[in-house]
């Protein structure tokens, strides 16, 4: 290649470094040209704010507030790692929580729907009225009364005592009180050949010797 060829070269080399120089230099004017506007918009914008601030906030509180901040930072540290912790914790819980929520849902439901809530609600009314037609003295008086019934029900709850009360029940509800007439002497003493009869004296005998107990 000869001496002119290669100045040749050397010059296109050039030119196109200068061009590409030129179109770098235009776009750099058009974006001074477009973000300008913004720029002193957004400045005159914040000069605006600090001047509402003016009265509010001052340079002294900005350099309050950091020092504030730079003497608070293992506090803030210690904070951002308790809430680390709690947002674990909370992580672990949750996929337990939905099926207890769900469970809890499904039970309110099912009490719903079988008027539990409706009877709690008379339950109350009936507190209410109850509180409205009572003294406090007179409440205190039936709830002994209650708990004193509560603990002869408890005492009869004795399956031996319950057994001789649904024995008693049956007997009374087999007697025929229209069929029933009047009985004497001479009535009783024949009666007393029936082995019923016999019998229900000696339980009429050992009742009475145990109400004899009440007087002693």
């Amino acid at each position: 290649m000869s001496n002119d060829a290669v100045l040749l070269e050397r010059l296109d080399r050039i030119e196109q470094r200068l061009e590409r120089m030129a179109s770098s230099a235009e776009s750099s004017h058009d974006l001074h040209e477009t973000l300008a506007p913004i720029l002193k918009g957004a400045f005159v914008s914040t000069v605006a704010e600090f001047n509402t601030m003016d009265h509010k906030v001052n340079l002294d509180d900005l350099f309050a507030l950091f020092r504030r901040v730079m003497f608070s930072v293992r506090d803030i540290t210690y904070v951002l790692e308790q809430l680390e912790n709690v947002i674990d914790l909370w992580r672990t819980v949750e996929p337990m929580t939905k099926p207890l929520f769900l469970s809890s849902v499904e039970a309110f439901d099912r009490m719903e729907r079988k008027g539990a809530f409706e009877k709690l609600s008379a339950l109350g009314e009936i507190g209410s009225r109850t509180a409205e037609s009572f003294s406090a003295d007179q409440i205190r008086n039936m709830g002994e009364t209650l708990v004193f019934f509560l603990t002869v029900l408890e005492r009869i709850s004795n399956p031996e005592t319950r057994a001789v009360l649904e024995k008693l029940v049956d007997a009374m509800t087999e007697v025929d009180l229209a069929s029933v007439k009047g009985v004497g002497v001479i009535g009783m003493a024949k009666a007393m050949g029936s082995k019923d009869m016999q019998n229900g004296l000696g339980v009429a005998l050992e009742m009475v010797k145990a109400l004899g107990k009440i007087k002693a």
